[in-house]
């Protein structure tokens, strides 16, 4: 059996000393960067989402009166969430988003196929929740012949917003939530919410 020869106390130390500095001047670096090679720049962030309080669910009526024998369909949101991305030429976020709900076919129906009127709204909320844009649409509804019920899906994609050095996106929120009309909005203060799912 061989052994290897003895390395001098004065040259291990050194050795020992170069590959502890080793990783730390790889470490400096990825870590810290340099002027040929910065620092990677934080992600920028996105506008919040959110379902207006009141505006969550929607209950239409055959006109006959309010009671469960004259509901046409009933419908509420579930989940909301978004994604953006930043043009910093242009000085705009352009973002997608999509949310989801249930819909629920009424004693009163008399078709299977309806139209739900939604709006969306952008908010700065950094400013007292004033309102920069709204605008309306509509999520097609179709129950099918054995089901009561159906889970309905939208997605936008490309609503842009403007931002500048002092306001981005976390200065903004955008609200969606079904367009009532007067009776409908005075309905859901009135009577408690009842989960289709």
């Amino acid at each position: 059996m061989s052994f290897s020869k003895p390395v001098p106390l004065s040259l291990r130390s050194s050795l020992r000393l170069a590959l502890l500095l080793a990783p730390l001047s790889l470490a400096g670096c990825g870590i810290f960067g340099s002027d040929d090679d910065p620092l990677p720049s934080a992600p920028r962030p996105c506008p919040s989402i959110a379902v207006l309080n009141e505006t969550d669910r929607v209950t239409q009526f055959n006109g006959q009166g309010t009671d469960l024998t004259d509901v046409l369909l009933r419908a509420e949101f579930n989940r909301a969430a978004l994604k953006c991305e930043y043009d910093e030429d242009d000085g705009q976020i352009s973002v997608d988003f999509a949310f989801d709900g249930y819909a629920e076919i009424g004693a009163a129906a008399t078709s299977r196929q309806a139209s739900l009127p939604i709006f969306i709204s952008v908010t700065r909320i950094d400013n007292g929740d004033v309102i920069v844009s709204k605008q309306l649409d509509t999520v097609p509804i179709s129950f099918e012949p054995v089901s009561p019920q159906v889970r309905f899906y939208k997605e936008t994609e490309g609503l842009i917003i403007p931002f500048t050095d002092r306001v981005d996106g976390e200065d903004y929120q955008i609200l969606v939530g079904f367009q009532l009309t007067p009776e409908q909005l005075a309905y859901n203060r009135r009577v408690a919410r009842i989960p289709i799912r």
